[in-house]
């Protein structure tokens, strides 16, 4: 049996968030002319930079696998 690796390129990008996050424009920035600099986002994807990327990634990561009939080991749920 060989085997098998799968890069995943913009991991954390793909993952939903379990909560809700609010983000701040960054300043200076100007959007079709006018500056947004007073408005605040609500992500609905998770970004490079947050605490709980990882954990959101992990959680996405895990229920896709367990979806195809993969279990986690309990001696090491790293795997």
């Amino acid at each position: 049996m060989g085997d098998e690796q799968y890069d995943v390129v913009g991991a954390y990008l793909n993952s939903p968030l379990e909560v809700t996050v609010f983000m701040e424009h960054s300043p200076g920035v100007i959007i079709d002319g006018f500056d947004r600099q007073n408005f605040v986002y609500i992500l609905l994807k998770s970004v490079y930079g947050l605490k709980q990327s990882r954990r959101d990634w992990n959680c996405f990561l895990k229920k896709c696998l367990e979806n195809c009939g993969l279990t986690q080991i309990v001696s090491d749920p790293c795997f």
